[in-house]
């Protein structure tokens, strides 16, 4: 995990899946007919949804654990005190080991993009493929494209270089000097807040080829709403 001074590695002691796409407009819009995404970079139902906080991101995964009929002990947000999915809702106890749907940690999305690649990209280190792989600033026409469109990595994942930048549950924490040992990937705190920044990764088609690597990460609070920000939701599996 990380590039450089930053390498190190993780253990992710769980069984994990992550949605093979990024979670579209047309796919948010069954669970909030009223969310205002901006047409602008998002103009087809089958675009990245964009405009999403942290909060609606969480609340999306409790929401599709509901619709598949996923028992609520395995349900992985609790909402606060109002019902909202906003400030001072909390994680629920062991997250982590719980079946339902929730975001990525950092570990499981990094993982996940690599799909066994120690190169900066999940198909080697040279950019001069990154156009089949993901849409960037040298090749997307300044807006997001369909899910789907360009060639998946070995793990069968698309989009997971370029298009929109996607939220991850974890919290912001500096990496330091490179590790030589192995550290576990672990649950944050479980009390949630406005002012905790959350990590996002993946970049998106606004950025440089740099900016899409496998390894570069971006800190975002999570209140924030953004026209290039989406999301795709990830399961725990238990034996």
């Amino acid at each position: 995990m990380g590039e450089g001074t930053e390498s190190h590695r993780q253990r992710i002691g769980r069984s994990f899946a992550l949605a093979s796409k990024e979670v579209t407009v047309e796919q948010f819009l069954r669970y909030r007919k009223d969310h205002q995404f901006d047409k602008r970079f998002a103009p087809t139902g089958d675009c990245p949804v964009n405009n999403v906080t942290w909060y609606d991101a969480a609340a999306y995964c409790n929401w599709l654990s509901e619709q598949e009929g996923i028992a609520k002990d395995q349900w992985c947000y609790e909402p606060n005190k109002d019902g909202k999915y906003a400030e001072e809702m909390k994680m629920a106890p062991h997250y982590l080991q719980r079946t339902g749907y929730r975001l990525p940690t950092e570990a499981e999305w990094e993982y996940a993009c690599r799909a066994g690649a120690g190169t900066g990209y999940s198909f080697g280190e040279a950019d001069d493929l990154l156009g089949k792989y993901g849409w960037y600033f040298a090749n997307s026409p300044n807006r997001m494209q369909a899910v789907g469109m360009l060639r998946p990595n070995d793990h069968g994942l698309f989009d997971m270089h370029g298009n929109a930048w996607e939220w991850t549950q974890s919290l912001y924490k500096e990496y330091g000097k490179a590790e030589s040992g192995m550290m576990d990937d672990k649950e944050d705190k479980t009390d949630i807040n406005n002012h905790d920044s959350r990590m996002e990764r993946g970049g998106s088609f606004y950025m440089q080829a740099v900016d899409v690597r496998s390894a570069n990460r971006h800190r975002v609070m999570p209140t924030s709403r953004y026209n290039d920000v989406g999301f795709r939701p990830a399961r725990t599996f238990t034996p």
